[in-house]
Protein backbone atom coordinates (compact mmCIF):
# COMPACT_ATOMS: atom_id res chain seq x y z
CA UNK A 1 0.00 0.00 0.00
CA UNK A 2 1.44 3.40 -1.13
CA UNK A 3 0.63 6.34 1.60
CA UNK A 4 1.07 9.87 0.14
CA UNK A 5 1.11 13.23 2.13
CA UNK A 6 1.87 17.28 1.05
CA UNK A 7 3.15 19.50 3.95
CA UNK A 8 3.36 23.09 2.14
CA UNK A 9 5.97 25.05 4.08
CA UNK A 10 6.09 29.13 3.43
CA UNK A 11 9.45 29.95 3.51
CA UNK A 12 10.46 33.24 5.13
CA UNK A 13 12.99 36.01 3.63
CA UNK A 14 16.43 34.93 3.38
CA UNK A 15 19.96 35.63 1.57
CA UNK A 16 20.85 34.36 -1.98
CA UNK A 17 22.11 30.43 -1.85
CA UNK A 18 20.46 30.25 1.60
CA UNK A 19 18.73 26.62 2.10
CA UNK A 20 15.96 25.00 3.36
CA UNK A 21 17.17 21.73 4.41
CA UNK A 22 13.76 19.23 4.84
CA UNK A 23 14.19 15.80 5.99
CA UNK A 24 11.18 13.70 6.64
CA UNK A 25 10.80 10.12 8.20
CA UNK A 26 8.81 7.39 8.88
CA UNK A 27 8.34 4.56 10.98
CA UNK A 28 6.26 1.57 10.64
CA UNK A 29 5.03 -1.87 11.56
CA UNK A 30 4.34 -4.93 9.06
CA UNK A 31 1.44 -7.55 10.02
CA UNK A 32 4.09 -9.32 12.13
CA UNK A 33 5.22 -6.21 14.41
CA UNK A 34 8.68 -6.08 13.00
CA UNK A 35 9.53 -2.34 12.62
CA UNK A 36 10.60 -0.53 8.96
CA UNK A 37 12.27 2.73 9.37
CA UNK A 38 12.42 5.00 6.10
CA UNK A 39 13.84 8.29 5.78
CA UNK A 40 14.60 10.92 3.01
CA UNK A 41 15.61 14.82 2.54
CA UNK A 42 15.81 17.42 -0.03
CA UNK A 43 17.34 21.11 0.33
CA UNK A 44 15.85 23.55 -1.53
CA UNK A 45 18.14 26.85 -2.57
CA UNK A 46 16.80 30.86 -2.24
CA UNK A 47 17.37 32.21 -5.76
CA UNK A 48 19.16 35.83 -6.12
CA UNK A 49 16.94 38.55 -6.84
CA UNK A 50 18.26 40.63 -8.53
CA UNK A 51 18.48 44.33 -6.96
CA UNK A 52 16.13 47.34 -7.76
CA UNK A 53 16.72 51.31 -6.93
CA UNK A 54 14.81 54.07 -7.88
CA UNK A 55 15.19 58.08 -7.90
CA UNK A 56 12.83 60.77 -8.13
CA UNK A 57 14.09 64.53 -8.33
CA UNK A 58 12.17 67.07 -7.96
CA UNK A 59 13.31 70.90 -8.69
CA UNK A 60 12.33 73.82 -6.39
CA UNK A 61 11.06 75.68 -8.84
CA UNK A 62 10.22 75.04 -12.59
CA UNK A 63 10.30 78.90 -13.86
CA UNK A 64 13.48 81.10 -13.18
CA UNK A 65 14.55 84.28 -14.83
CA UNK A 66 18.37 83.56 -16.77
CA UNK A 67 20.86 83.45 -13.84
CA UNK A 68 17.98 82.39 -11.90
CA UNK A 69 19.16 79.62 -9.33
CA UNK A 70 17.22 76.26 -9.07
CA UNK A 71 17.50 73.67 -5.71
CA UNK A 72 16.94 69.80 -7.27
CA UNK A 73 15.80 67.29 -4.11
CA UNK A 74 16.52 63.37 -4.92
CA UNK A 75 14.94 60.83 -2.91
CA UNK A 76 16.74 57.23 -3.47
CA UNK A 77 15.23 54.15 -1.89
CA UNK A 78 15.83 50.02 -1.91
CA UNK A 79 12.86 48.54 -3.87
CA UNK A 80 14.31 45.42 -3.79
CA UNK A 81 11.87 42.53 -3.47
CA UNK A 82 14.47 40.91 -1.59
CA UNK A 83 13.52 43.34 1.69
CA UNK A 84 16.03 43.63 4.29
CA UNK A 85 18.14 40.68 2.83
CA UNK A 86 19.47 42.82 0.07
CA UNK A 87 20.43 46.01 1.75
CA UNK A 88 22.24 48.46 -1.07
CA UNK A 89 25.76 49.88 -1.03
CA UNK A 90 28.52 51.91 -2.62
CA UNK A 91 25.76 53.80 -3.76
CA UNK A 92 26.29 56.54 -6.26
CA UNK A 93 24.61 59.23 -7.85
CA UNK A 94 25.45 61.49 -10.15
CA UNK A 95 23.88 64.18 -12.51
CA UNK A 96 24.24 66.10 -15.42
CA UNK A 97 24.75 69.28 -14.03
CA UNK A 98 27.31 68.43 -11.28
CA UNK A 99 27.50 65.88 -8.11
CA UNK A 100 24.37 66.02 -5.58
CA UNK A 101 25.41 66.52 -2.06
CA UNK A 102 24.02 63.51 0.47
CA UNK A 103 21.78 65.21 3.44
CA UNK A 104 20.60 62.21 5.32
CA UNK A 105 18.78 59.48 5.71
CA UNK A 106 20.70 56.30 6.35
CA UNK A 107 18.92 55.74 9.91
CA UNK A 108 21.34 52.97 11.03
CA UNK A 109 24.22 54.76 9.94
CA UNK A 110 25.64 51.44 8.50
CA UNK A 111 26.36 53.06 4.62
CA UNK A 112 23.85 50.89 3.39
CA UNK A 113 20.18 51.85 2.02
CA UNK A 114 17.69 49.74 3.79
CA UNK A 115 14.82 49.27 2.58
CA UNK A 116 12.95 51.45 5.10
CA UNK A 117 15.12 53.98 4.34
CA UNK A 118 14.91 57.22 2.40
CA UNK A 119 18.32 59.00 1.50
CA UNK A 120 18.15 62.36 0.69
CA UNK A 121 20.46 64.48 -1.66
CA UNK A 122 20.57 68.46 -3.28
CA UNK A 123 22.17 69.93 -5.56
CA UNK A 124 21.95 73.38 -6.64
CA UNK A 125 22.96 75.27 -10.22
CA UNK A 126 22.48 78.63 -11.95
CA UNK A 127 20.42 78.27 -15.07
CA UNK A 128 21.35 81.04 -17.20
CA UNK A 129 20.37 79.90 -21.20
CA UNK A 130 16.66 80.67 -22.47
CA UNK A 131 14.71 77.72 -23.04
CA UNK A 132 13.84 74.57 -20.87
CA UNK A 133 16.85 72.70 -19.52
CA UNK A 134 16.90 69.26 -18.82
CA UNK A 135 19.10 66.99 -16.47
CA UNK A 136 19.67 63.78 -15.54
CA UNK A 137 20.47 62.31 -12.37
CA UNK A 138 21.63 58.35 -12.24
CA UNK A 139 21.99 56.00 -9.00
CA UNK A 140 24.03 53.22 -9.07
CA UNK A 141 24.45 50.44 -5.64
CA UNK A 142 25.29 47.41 -5.49
CA UNK A 143 23.10 44.53 -3.79
CA UNK A 144 25.76 41.87 -0.86
CA UNK A 145 25.65 39.69 -3.91
CA UNK A 146 27.65 42.23 -6.20
CA UNK A 147 24.71 42.56 -8.35
CA UNK A 148 24.15 46.29 -10.04
CA UNK A 149 20.92 48.08 -9.63
CA UNK A 150 20.58 51.44 -10.96
CA UNK A 151 17.91 54.31 -11.34
CA UNK A 152 17.54 57.57 -13.37
CA UNK A 153 15.23 60.82 -12.99
CA UNK A 154 14.97 63.56 -15.03
CA UNK A 155 13.44 67.41 -14.17
CA UNK A 156 13.15 69.80 -16.41
CA UNK A 157 13.54 73.81 -15.69
CA UNK A 158 11.95 76.86 -17.81
CA UNK A 159 14.28 79.65 -18.14
CA UNK A 160 11.65 82.39 -19.10
CA UNK A 161 12.89 84.60 -22.17
CA UNK A 162 12.94 88.32 -20.81
CA UNK A 163 14.20 91.19 -21.79
CA UNK A 164 14.76 94.64 -20.30
CA UNK A 165 13.77 97.57 -21.86
CA UNK A 166 13.89 101.25 -20.48
CA UNK A 167 11.13 103.63 -20.09
CA UNK A 168 11.41 107.57 -19.15
CA UNK A 169 8.93 109.10 -17.57
CA UNK A 170 5.79 110.01 -19.29
CA UNK A 171 6.06 107.27 -21.52
CA UNK A 172 2.87 105.27 -21.96
CA UNK A 173 0.65 108.05 -20.82
CA UNK A 174 2.79 109.28 -18.23
CA UNK A 175 2.14 106.35 -15.20
CA UNK A 176 5.73 104.87 -15.59
CA UNK A 177 8.55 106.30 -13.64
CA UNK A 178 11.94 106.07 -15.05
CA UNK A 179 13.59 102.69 -14.72
CA UNK A 180 14.02 99.56 -16.37
CA UNK A 181 11.22 96.86 -16.44
CA UNK A 182 11.20 93.70 -17.46
CA UNK A 183 8.78 92.88 -20.44
CA UNK A 184 8.00 89.17 -21.04
CA UNK A 185 8.18 88.23 -24.61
Amino acid sequence: QIIQFDYVYTAGEANANSHIDNTVAIESHDNEGNPSNAQASDSVAYQDVKPEITITKTPDVTLVPPGGMVTFTYEVRNTSSAGSFDPLSGVLLTDTDGTPTYQGGDKNSNNKIDPDEVWTYDLTITLTSFGEHTNTATVVALDDEGNSAQGQAFATVSVATFCCTTYTFGAYGGTGAPGRYLRAN
